[in-house]
């Protein structure tokens, strides 16, 4: 019984410091995390507002993207990544 009861506690232990062990591994790398924050030094694309729809267009002026959606979104204006919605759901 005494044998049985070392075992037991000699296994609970391996297994809090196993436990101790992963979570410190595992919170020094989840901080690792890096974000690298672009600087936009240039806008090229700009929101169109016509008749209460919004569309996209370049730095020249010119439509790259009809006035037919009721949200619009640009999330980097240097590039042309564009969110489109209508609240229908449907395009015009």
């Amino acid at each position: 019984m005494k044998k049985t009861k070392i075992i037991t506690i000699t296994l609970i232990a391996i297994l809090i410091i196993g436990a101790i062990i992963l979570a410190i591994y595992l919170s020094q790398n989840l901080n690792k995390n890096e974000y690298k924050l672009e600087k936009i030094e240039k806008y090229s694309y700009f929101k169109l507002y016509e008749n209460e729809k919004y569309g996209v267009i370049d730095d020249k002026g010119e439509t790259i993207i009809e006035a037919k959606y009721d949200i619009l979104n640009i999330p980097n204006p240097s590039k042309d990544i564009f969110i489109c919605y209508t609240k229908n759901g449907e395009d015009n």
